[in-house]
């Protein structure tokens, strides 16, 4: 999203605006722990999907995180969930350090980790891959923690990589 393509919207509120606070926010943090951070957009821009996975491999980039917001037409849907193109031993473990880091950290329900072999970033990319869906944009309560905290879900994500890579939490 980004760009012309808002995403998922609800009250003003644009996923694409929302997930690119996040992504900026875990970029410092990633880079301030001496991780090589290689973002696909850092501001208002829109690249189709298969630009950005192709960008993505041309970069040699060793992990791959597309950040989203949820949205459903039942308003209760709620929670965090994470989806990966299949059980590779890589991308699932990856997803599910970032998934519990969430869930932890921001008290989110647990929608748990899923197979999206149709997603061009998770089915594109050479590097294991998870596009996580921090929350639902469509649910009050979601929506109000995207809003406002997004330092947290930036915060619990990176736990979720250092905790993959093995490094030192925050």
């Amino acid at each position: 999203h980004g760009g012309k393509d808002p995403g998922a919207v609800n009250g003003g509120f644009k996923e694409k605006d929302i997930v690119l606070n996040i992504a900026l926010k875990l970029a410092e943090i990633l880079r301030s722990n001496g991780i090589e951070v290689f973002l696909t957009r850092d501001g208002d821009i829109y690249d189709n999907v298969n630009e950005k996975a192709g960008r993505a491999n041309r970069s040699n980039a060793d992990l791959f995180i597309s950040l989203h917001c949820n949205s459903a037409a039942l308003v209760s849907a709620n929670g965090t969930e994470c989806l990966i193109y299949g059980y590779d031993g890589e991308s699932d473990a990856l997803a599910a350090d970032i998934q519990n880091a969430i869930v932890q950290v921001l008290k989110t329900v647990d929608r748990g980790v899923k197979i999206r072999k149709d997603l061009a970033v998770l089915n594109s990319t050479k590097m294991p891959a998870v596009l996580v869906e921090t929350a639902f944009i469509s649910n009050s309560t979601d929506k109000e923690k995207l809003i406002n905290k997004t330092n947290e879900f930036a915060m619990a994500i990176a736990a979720g990589i250092f905790e993959y890579l093995g490094m030192e939490d925050l």
